[in-house]
């Protein structure tokens, strides 16, 4: 013991002599290597017999992937539920997934095997001293928040000598009740005098803060700070010996996204004149290049107010704990990531700001904390603030229960460390989840000091490598001249270049909001659009603009403005309707003539315009469709993406088709189509429509919304000025009777795309059966939580997917089926009422609007849903309705709603939400299942199970597991639904068969806009043919006559043989984007029907029942009494009579309904009062083209991270730091 003094005390007089020393970065470097080697053995040498336990364990871990994986999982959702059988199946699980980790103890590995024999005969015990160990464990790391242990552990760290930065950890606040209470909280530890310091989250204090409106955010949170500085002054710290010194406010830092918030709310508050004794401090991120910048801000910002006398600013300067989940979201907004990419030039980073922090002019306003359990982070900064004189300035930080043997040596030296401990209640130890997330991947990072540490001894190879690493990094810390500011440099003043058509599709990032210089650009746009005089929307048919009409004006109005005449549209007459069909009908060749490459290039001009004219169509749509300017904003870049997918999707399409039996298939545009979109989606949806019907060779009459004409408007001129001919594009806003119902109803029209009710696709199949209608209709959507969810995520998703645009989309989730242990939580379902009652609801001109006002006043069932109950239900939220704006209404939650009930059934597109019980899992999959919709649908659940079983069974176009059901984006999820939320063949809007559907395949050399490919055929030879599939061949080749229609056949089945094996069974994942699994898959229709006429070719015939049969579907194969279809071989083959095809059309069990031979006007108009999708096209040699009519596309999202934490089955963990 003595020798260890003697040493401690020679290392302090070498630090006192570094004062009176030239400062040479050699000599610093060198005295800092001998410091880090004695810190580091001094660690090991007074680590304690648990502590040395503990290193081996994570020592074994970090090379065992199996380990960590089972030792994440398991912490991550052992405390999910509150039923033992449930959690004891679900270890049980996570065990056989894993299996028991070699890494731990033999005590650990005896306990877990017991675990997984015994939970199943007494769940509860089992389960209860399963919890009780890992409560043990994480006490480790996390300190209890209950009284007296908490005192107990703070009293135990002053004893020591060391302060405390007490945070409380917690659930997410996701309302303001909620936030309140942690208000509350961080006002009683401020009063507390066993406290040296509170840490504050801000976003504890206002759920719904937002860099986009900053000014109102910081100012909302200076109101907020202000009482909590007043308190900590009040109660300063007392140590035991009676002394007292100033209690410290830290304001933590979160998300890169949140770093203007926090400074701008630090600097706000302590503007204050009142509080200019007030101490407090922020930390600052090394990771993030703005960091350093911000350093020398805040220093020369707090040196103006020491003069004045205020107290100095404390900066923790940390390398940063967010890395995994900034590098996700980089990944998923297709923004730049925002840290430096390599550790060096974090490590870097790391010790600049140390540099500068030590300096004594900057010392003398800002004292820092240095926050780091890297040996030779801590030597230099020693050694620094020795050689400086700044001892009084410079402090350390570490964190409760990392490395304690270092954290003891460290105050022996300097005699001045902070422990940042982290408090959790025993009920809330989930909410921890993400604190030891962040724990966990530090332990494990591939590069971070701490996983090489648990092994390392002096002059090893790991040790030698740290060393000459921090002698990198000091090297390069001493550069200044030449940082990058930022890695954030998107500008939307200063337009990005053309994209080339040729280059890979890659989708277009939304706006960045943390640039400054875009809140003041879009600020601009918004004055500009709020004030603009009212305009007039005239009709316009080759390229004319037409202000005048028989058939009279509409008025357009602002939602958000009630009573302001925003604008007047020009209604065309039928005189217009008639002549824009004419220019259409003899305009479209020389379009379809241009071919596919020039349409394309015309399609990347249009998305160029879009990019030019972002700020006015947000402005825009601000306007004339009240959409918040977050989303108006994701609508220009959805709407990009379209003009730069679909030429390259209908690319592919065609390569595909090259060199096998459908490389005669020539596309030809069916002619002209008329866009009907909707008014939810003001902007991207026209788009999406007008841009793949033109990229087909089609001429377009796009007929917009009544209630967003203007912005269709401002869409159809980017169109014009990109170079689509006038001849392509009439742009005719027109009311529904007579004139529209007229325009569809003429001959001249050869399609439609539509996106609204199902009523109104109905209502156009019935109006004029033979024309193909392509039509992505509503939803009644479900979020699905079970008790394996982490709850507080759950209730963010259903927050965005119930609420956003005021419940107005049609992926929005309007019922939440919770299993029964959810859905009697209580405390769940008071988190979701304060969640909802606090998203701030008002006009979509205001930037931290949430809710903005619905397209117009709430009428028929969503005016009784607002107001009304049905039987059994209650207000778990009553809405409100706002007095001064009738578009208005704040969000609604019904409870105990029943299933069957119209509040189950009933489409409402507005802000409710029904929430109903389910006894499990099956029973919300059969409730969520129980309507007449398909469209989107969400689960909440950690357990992978659960994500199989939903994945398997929900009926719905669109998958999202631990996710918001809205928001898809184009290839990266291909939207569009099933059962009654679609109508046509069922192509995905954004997917790689949308433009596809849009022509009609001919068999031909070639074709305007294709020539002939001569690459190698695309065919599966046919001795690998499933046995089903060659039975069923040789059978039909028994019966086919013809030779060439037997060679045919046979080359058809080849080819359905290779695109179902290497393509259609298969997910496709093209996006790949970190922390997701977006997959694109095709799944088998339970049933495709077909109708055989008298004059049915035999070869159309076989390729049908080839077709289904590769693709696993059953065929009822409907025929005419005296069709040729006597082939017993193919037993099983379903047979049916035309009668009986009848009766399943009247029963509207038919979706899909192939005819082959010549067309059936009564067939024909007898499906289309169904809805079913009649498809009278001659089967396709090629499996790319003709397996389409037997499968249905689903898209598949999920989150794969956790915190940003990936399972080492999806990726290799985050680099360390």
């Amino acid at each position: 013991m003595a020798e260890r003094s003697e040493a401690l005390e020679r290392w302090r007089q070498r630090l006192r002599e570094a004062a009176n020393a030239p400062e040479r970065d050699a000599d610093m470097l060198a005295l800092s290597e001998e410091l880090a080697l004695w810190l580091f053995e001094a660690s090991v040498r007074e680590a304690t017999p648990q502590e040395k336990a503990r290193g081996a364990r994570l020592a074994a871990m970090v090379d065992d992937r199996q380990s960590r994986a089972f030792t994440f999982e398991v912490t991550d959702q052992a405390f999910r539920s509150s039923d033992a059988d449930r959690v004891a199946d679900q270890v049980r699980a996570l065990i056989g997934r894993h299996g028991v980790p070699g890494s731990l103890g033999s005590a650990e590995r005896l306990m877990l095997h017991a675990f997984e024999h015994a939970s199943g005969v007494t769940p509860g015990l089992s389960t209860a001293l399963f919890r009780r160990y890992l409560r043990r464990e994480t006490a480790e790391v996390v300190a209890p928040a209950e009284e007296p242990a908490l005192t107990e552990r703070l009293r135990a760290l002053s004893d020591a000598g060391v302060q405390v930065n007490l945070n409380r950890l917690g659930e997410s606040v996701l309302g303001r009740r909620h936030a309140r209470e942690r208000f509350d909280l961080y006002r009683k530890d401020l009063e507390r005098p066993d406290v040296h310091c509170v840490s504050i989250k801000l976003s504890a204090l206002d759920p719904h803060l937002d860099v986009l409106a900053l000014d109102r955010s910081v100012e909302a949170l200076s109101a907020l700070l202000r009482p909590l500085f007043v308190t900590a002054r009040a109660h300063p710290f007392v140590a035991p010996d009676g002394r007292s010194t100033p209690k410290r406010v830290y304001f933590d830092m979160e998300s890169y996204d949140d770093l203007a918030l926090v400074v701008g709310a630090l600097q706000a508050t302590l503007s204050d004149a009142t509080l200019r004794d007030c101490h407090a401090g922020i930390a600052l991120q090394a990771y993030l290049p703005e960091s350093f910048a911000l350093q020398r801000e805040l220093t020369q910002w707090s040196a103006a107010r020491v003069a004045e006398g205020a107290a100095p600013l404390r900066i923790r300067i940390v390398k940063g704990a967010n890395l995994a989940m900034e590098r996700v979201l980089a990944a998923r907004s297709g923004h730049a990531q925002p840290t430096y990419r390599t550790k060096a030039a974090v490590d870097a980073s790391f010790l600049r700001m140390v540099r500068f922090a030590t300096e004594p002019p900057h010392a003398a306003a800002v004292h820092v904390g240095v926050a780091t359990h890297n040996v030779f982070d801590v030597a230099y900064a020693a050694v620094l603030r020795a050689a400086r004189g700044a001892e009084h300035a410079v402090g350390f930080e570490m964190l409760y229960g990392m490395n304690e043997s270092l954290a003891r040596a460290v105050q022996r030296l300097t005699g001045d460390l902070l422990i940042y401990l982290p408090v959790v209640s025993t009920r809330e130890l989930d909410a921890a989840i993400a604190y030891l997330v962040r724990r966990f991947d530090e332990n494990t990072g591939e590069q971070h000091y701490l996983r090489r540490s648990f092994a390392m001894v002096p002059d090893d190879a790991a040790w030698t490598q740290e060393r000459e690493r921090f002698a990198q990094s000091v090297a390069l810390s001493e550069r200044t001249d030449d940082l990058p500011p930022t890695f954030r440099t998107q500008d939307r003043r200063a337009l990005p270049p053309p994209r080339s058509p040729a280059a890979a599709f890659a989708n277009e990032p939304d706006t960045d909001w943390t640039v400054a210089r875009h809140r003041a650009w879009i600020g601009e746009a918004l004055a500009r659009w709020h004030d603009l005089a009212p305009a007039r929307v005239p009709v316009v048919v080759a390229g004319e603009a037409i202000e005048r009409s028989e058939a009279g004006e509409r008025p357009g109005v602002d939602p958000s403005r009630p009573g302001f005449d925003s604008y007047r549209t020009v209604l065309a007459d039928w005189a217009h309707i008639d002549r824009a069909l004419d220019v259409a009908t003899q305009g479209r060749r020389a379009w379809e003539a241009r071919g596919v490459e020039a349409r394309a290039e015309v399609l990347s001009k249009v998305a160029q315009g879009l990019r030019e004219r972002r700020a006015d169509l947000i402005g825009c749509m601000v306007r004339d469709g009240a959409r918040v300017v977050r989303e108006a904003d994701a609508e220009v870049s959805e709407a990009i993406d379209f003009a730069e997918y679909y030429p390259r999707s209908f690319a592919a399409m065609l390569d595909a088709l090259a060199g096998g039996p459908g490389e005669g298939l020539v596309p030809r545009a069916r002619g002209v189509v008329a866009v009907l979109p909707p008014w939810n989606f003001p902007l991207a949806i026209p788009a999406g429509g007008t841009l793949a019907a033109l990229m087909a060779g089609n001429a377009v009459v796009l007929k917009p919304a009544p209630e967003t004409t203007w912005v269709a408007w401002e869409l159809a001129k980017v169109l014009w000025d990109a170079g689509v001919p006038p001849e392509a594009l009439s742009f005719v806003p027109c009311a529904e009777e007579p004139t529209g119902a007229r325009l569809l109803r003429d001959e001249r029209l050869d399609a439609v795309v539509l996106t609204g009710a199902s009523t109104t696709a109905r209502w156009l199949r019935a109006l004029r059966p033979e024309l193909p209608v392509f039509a992505e209709t509503g939803g009644k959507n479900a979020m699905i939580v079970t008790a394996m969810a982490d709850r507080d995520l759950a209730i963010d998703a259903v927050m965005r997917s119930a609420f956003s645009h005021a419940g107005q989309k049609c992926s929005a989730a309007s019922q939440l089926v919770c299993e029964a242990e959810v859905y009697d939580d209580r405390g769940f379902m008071d988190r979701l009422r304060d969640a909802a009652a606090s998203l701030p609801t008002g006009s979509a001109w205001d930037l931290s609007t949430r809710v903005p006002p619905l397209i117009r006043p709430p009428d028929g069932p969503l005016e009784r849903a607002l107001t009304s109950l049905e039987t059994g239900e209650r207000w778990l939220l009553e809405p409100r309705r706002d007095a001064d704006n009738p578009c208005l209404v704040t969000p609604a939650i019904r409870a105990d709603v029943a299933p069957g009930s119209a509040s189950h059934r009933v489409e409402l597109f507005g802000p409710v939400l029904s929430v109903l019980r389910a006894r499990d899992l099956d029973d919300a999959l059969r409730i969520a299942n129980g309507t007449d919709y398909g469209l989107t649908a969400g689960l909440c659940s950690l357990d992978l199970r659960e994500h199989a079983r939903f994945e398997e069974a929900m009926e719905a176009g669109n998958l999202y597991i631990n996710r918001s059901t809205v928001g898809a984006i184009v290839r990266r999820q291909p939207f569009g639904g099933r059962k009654a939320s679609s109508f046509g063949p069922g192509a995905k809007a954004g997917g790689p068969n949308y433009v596809a559907q849009l022509v009609r395949w001919s068999e031909g050399e070639t074709a305007a806009g294709g020539a002939k490919h001569a690459e190698p055929g695309r065919v599966q030879p046919l001795g690998a043919l499933a046995a089903s599939v060659r039975t069923s061949l040789n059978a039909l080749l028994g019966w086919l006559g013809d030779l060439d229609a037997r060679s045919s056949l046979s080359k058809s089945a080849a080819s359905y043989a290779w695109w179902w094996e290497r393509y259609f069974m298969r997910e496709h994942d093209p996006s790949m984007v970190l922390g997701e699994r977006n997959v694109f898959r095709y799944r088998p229709r339970e049933v495709v029907h077909a109708w055989a006429g008298v004059d049915s070719a035999a070869l159309d015939i076989a390729r049908v029942i080839i077709a289904a049969k590769t693709c696993r579907v059953r065929l009822e194969l409907a025929h005419a009494p005296r069709a040729p279809l006597r082939f017993p071989a193919l037993a099983s083959v379903e047979s049916v009579s035309a009668g009986e095809l009848h009766v399943a059309l009247a029963e509207r069990r038919v979706k899909t309904l192939l005819v082959l031979g010549r067309e059936t006007p009564a067939l024909r108009a007898e499906a289309a009062s169904g809805g079913v999708w009649y498809d009278a096209t001659p089967p396709h040699p090629d499996g790319r083209v003709e397996l389409l009519r037997y499968l249905r596309e689903q898209s598949v999202c999920a989150e794969l991270h956790r915190y940003g934490h990936l399972p080492d089955t999806a990726a290799e963990p985050p680099e360390g730091l």
